[in-house]
């Protein structure tokens, strides 16, 4: 067994799209940032060189990718794209916004109370099909990466998917953390625990910025 006693891992979710704006659903569509998401990104500069991170990840779709680039100041070509990092597929509810969904599909879709939307939905991934893949993804990343600090870029519902696995949360639970644009959580693992988490959702990066 690899040993993983000092692996870290640093999730970072992507900053800002007009989607999120409007509060439509992306999924796996390829949106990039927007202006206010490039100055998230911005903000993350120092928080990345403080961590320094040793290895850095990214889901393949756009708004990871550039939140990367810009946060860590590297080339895009010297990020490690990874599919596996990618947000949930949702199917025919892509594209469309969360009121639209809620008036005419699903009257509880993304409502804190209910945790994440469960409901099967035309070719959409199921929940836990999506949390089983993130979790062999981000275990393969750190089992070639011993001892190692990684940072991963990727999205909100796989940081969720990560974090409720180690809490012992079911996704399907009412939520009790958000994951905000730019936010930082960590992890590192434990022989006996797997990963221990560290800390959730800081966004201290940007409160800060915000107030010079």
């Amino acid at each position: 067994m690899v040993n993983l006693l000092r692996t870290e891992l640093i999730l970072i979710r992507h900053g800002e799209t007009d989607w999120n704006k409007d509060e439509r659903i992306q999924g796996q569509q390829d949106i990039p940032l927007n202006e206010k998401g490039r100055s998230q990104a911005a903000h993350l500069k120092p928080a990345m060189k403080s961590l320094n991170p040793d290895v850095i990840n990214s889901s393949d779709l756009s708004r990871a990718l550039e939140t990367a680039s810009i946060g860590t100041e590297k080339e895009i070509s010297e990020i490690i794209h990874d599919k596996g990092l990618r947000e949930r597929c949702f199917g025919s509810y892509e594209t469309h916004s969360r009121q639209f969904i809620r008036e005419n599909w699903d009257s509880t879709f993304f409502m804190d109370m209910y945790g994440e939307p469960s409901k099967d939905i035309e070719g959409a991934e199921k929940i836990f099909d999506f949390q089983n893949r993130v979790v062999e993804s981000l275990s393969g990343i750190a089992k070639q990466h011993p001892n190692e600090r990684i940072a991963i870029f990727t999205h909100g519902g796989v940081i969720r998917a990560w974090t409720c696995k180690w809490l012992e949360i079911s996704l399907t639970s009412p939520k009790r953390f958000h994951v905000k644009n730019t936010s930082i959580h960590k992890f590192h693992s434990d022989p006996e625990l797997e990963w221990i988490v560290n800390s959730i959702g800081d966004t201290s990066h940007n409160e800060l910025n915000n107030n010079l």
